[in-house]
């Protein structure tokens, strides 16, 4: 009776092994091993007699364990192999990293942001008057990594657009820049006939992506984003596909940048006898500290032309004045017979210890719209100083207030 009711469970253990086979036949097949051992022990049971209670209940308990951990052994094996671990999952993401590992980081604290790229290659710059490409530093806000290094040799007058490149252009951003931009973009590439446009999350920050469609005689870039960095507004240009270039892509981030006071750089001039710190994403007109214009110092946000963008500039009379010379009466004749200019506020502010006449007034004599700027007038050492900025956007405006509130007198 014992044994008649063990076959009874080792044949219904025998049709769960199957099942199990069958489980897993896409992948590995159905394999009869643990079949074949439910029937020979199947037979094994026939053969003894079922009058031998004393024997059949040790040995059926035996058998029964071996099928068990045999058979567990088996699926435990198998199921492994078909389903991978956690830790498997990312081996793509593992392997890119060990890629990367042993490449340096390009890190430009001025604006914000870093790279990465193999150590034979460079990150190039040719801003301003450059006529070749020069090594960038953490305060370029335009510059490129060439697909082959050996290019740069081949390069002139700064034209790098004839070899593949990955370029990244960066300037502050004025609110509602980027959304600005990204209705730009699909009203100007709507039609998706030469250019899709995505918009996208790039670097952990939203990005508008311009992927070119592949048809004759489309010249438009293989790749073209706008990333939103709050701050900056990034720019980048991959020109013609390229799978190394993407590589150094992906591993672009968006840091912080340095632009509290105290990370500002600081200028002495000599020239002008001052001393004075700008934001690091600012210019000023000078080489190794010396004045390119005599007697006028200007600092200026970049990218921006200094002739025509928004800008402080320093400067002091060329002559000693007189003794009896009066600041107020100096400032206020500027204006007294200039009918373009209309004073709005007057007043005086210390600077570091110097006093100082302050203006604010419009001039209408340009011949682009209404300007307002911002005057101050200083005598030292025998000179009269002028401070002149115009009001552009708020974040200009605030930066260069904080940079005339740096100015102090060399002794």
């Amino acid at each position: 009776m014992y044994g008649l009711s063990m076959i009874v469970v080792l044949q219904r253990a025998s049709l769960f092994t199957i099942s199990l086979d069958q489980d897993f036949s896409d992948k590995f097949y159905a394999k009869p091993i643990i079949r074949r051992k439910s029937l020979l022990i199947y037979d094994m049971l026939l053969s003894v007699k079922t009058t031998q209670r004393g024997f059949i209940v040790p040995l059926l308990l035996a058998l029964i364990a071996v099928l068990l951990i045999g058979g567990g052994a088996y699926v435990y094996v198998q199921f492994k192999n078909f389903n991978p671990s956690a830790t498997d999952l990312p081996l793509t993401q593992a392997t890119s990293t060990s890629q990367t590992s042993n490449w340096k980081t390009y890190t430009n604290y001025a604006f914000g942001f870093s790279i990465q790229l193999p150590s034979n290659n460079n990150v190039y710059t040719c801003e301003g008057d450059l006529s070749q490409p020069q090594f960038a530093n953490e305060k370029s806000y335009r510059v490129f990594i060439l697909e082959n290094p050996s290019d740069v040799d081949l390069i002139k007058s700064c034209d790098y657009s004839k070899h593949t490149n990955l370029a990244i252009y960066v300037r502050r951003s004025s609110p509602g820049e980027y959304s600005d931009l990204v209705e730009n973009w699909k009203k100007s590439y709507g039609d998706g006939k030469y250019v899709t446009v995505t918009e996208v999350s790039f670097a952990g920050h939203d990005a508008v992506l311009n992927t070119k469609v592949e048809s004759p005689n489309n010249y438009n870039p293989y790749k073209e984003m706008a990333i939103n960095g709050g701050t900056y507004l990034y720019i980048i240009d991959l020109y013609k596909k390229s799978d190394s270039l993407e590589k150094i892509l992906a591993t672009f981030k968006v840091i912080q940048a340095k632009d509290k006071l105290s990370d500002w750089q600081t200028l002495k001039s000599n020239d002008l006898g001052i001393e004075v710190k700008f934001p690091n994403d600012y210019r000023s007109n000078t080489i190794n500290s010396k004045l390119v214009a005599a007697s006028e110092l200007t600092i200026y946000p970049v990218p921006q032309p200094i002739e025509f963008g928004p800008r402080v500039v320093v400067s002091r009379n060329s002559d000693h004045i007189t003794a009896n010379t009066n600041v107020d009466t100096y400032a206020d004749s500027i204006f007294i017979n200039d009918k373009n200019k209309s004073v709005r506020e007057r007043g005086y502010t210390t600077i570091n210890g110097t006093k100082w006449v302050k203006i604010r007034y419009l001039d209408v004599s340009g011949a682009g719209p209404e300007m307002t700027y911002v005057n101050y007038f200083a005598i030292k050492n025998g000179y009269m100083y002028t401070i002149n900025y115009n009001e552009t956007s708020q974040v200009n405006n605030d930066n260069f207030e904080k940079i005339v509130g740096t100015i102090i007198f060399n002794p």
